[in-house]
């Protein structure tokens, strides 16, 4: 927390809210974390309000009752995800070893003791766990407690085996459950399209790049990949005046393209800088 104030240029006691949350499941490593949480919690420290800090697990009962027990005054989410352990299973690996029956006696038993609303964290997935027996389903279970439901729309990236629920899936499954008296909201994310949003900050790895020449420059020049952001190119520098790339892609106003020239011997080294190429995906050479 410290470092991240530091590089926000804020004073630690600015942080008003923390989310335990991606880093690890907080409740198998439960000694540290609550060592943790009283340091932000102690007025000498970050003095922070209980209420503004927030534990996510994806239920682990044991330090459910643990986390009772301590009372430390914090928020508990718990990151649900299917009213039925046969869905469940399959889109969550550690539901093979706790069902949500014994996940809801916990978070019972933590409502009991500490008389805190519960929150339920619900990423919705298209044909998985959207239909609208699901949220009658997850009405029923969640029957009794003080609870909120944060239905989270999935966010796309490459390759993922699973879509989202279209937005008309979300608002119905969301007034289904609001129609049986759940307390319901939608987290939209934010950075979609620049794959920042929750859930899609992971490696990009591009596909290969295919190096061509123009009509008057070099010819038979290998195809060669990206690697990162530095291309080698294996081209006598005497035959290198430049490299086009298209379509080219803009952000922030600024056009993204190719860095300069660099090195020497029988190849250089060019640097992208920022450069992000949608189809083709073909860098050309142009000699002189």
């Amino acid at each position: 927390l410290l470092t991240i104030a530091y590089h926000q240029g804020l004073s630690p006691r600015e942080i008003r809210n923390v989310v335990l949350m991606g880093m690890g499941e907080p409740l198998l490593n439960l000694r540290n974390v609550l060592k943790a949480v009283r340091i932000m919690l102690h007025k000498k420290a970050l003095a922070l309000s209980p209420r503004r800090v927030t534990l996510s697990t994806v239920g682990i009962p044991k330090g459910i009752y643990r986390l009772a027990e301590e009372d430390l005054g914090v928020r508990l989410a718990l990151s649900l995800h299917a009213p039925d352990d046969e869905t469940r299973r399959k889109i969550i690996p550690t539901a093979h070893r706790y069902p949500i029956a014994e996940i809801m006696e916990a978070v019972r038993h933590y409502h009991a003791k500490t008389k805190r609303r519960v929150t339920f964290e619900y990423t919705l997935l298209k044909g998985v766990n959207d239909h609208l027996w699901q949220a009658r389903l997850l009405a029923k279970l969640l029957k009794g407690l003080s609870a909120h439901v944060n239905l989270i729309p999935f966010n796309p990236w490459e390759g993922a085996p699973v879509a989202g629920t279209p937005k008309a899936g979300v608002l119905a499954f969301a007034e289904e459950l609001k129609r049986l008296g759940v307390p319901t909201s939608i987290r939209w994310s934010r950075g979609q399209d620049v794959g920042a949003a929750c859930g899609q900050l992971a490696l990009k790895v591009p596909r290969p790049l295919t190096l061509t020449p123009l009509p008057e420059g070099q010819a038979g020049v290998p195809p060669v990949a990206l690697h990162g952001v530095v291309l080698d190119v294996p081209v006598p520098p005497q035959d290198l005046d430049g490299l086009v790339a298209g379509p080219h892609r803009r952000l922030a106003g600024e056009e993204l393209g190719l860095g300069g020239l660099e090195g020497k011997g029988p190849s250089r080294v060019l640097e992208l800088r920022r450069l992000e190429v949608e189809e083709p995906r073909r860098l050309q050479l142009r000699g002189r």
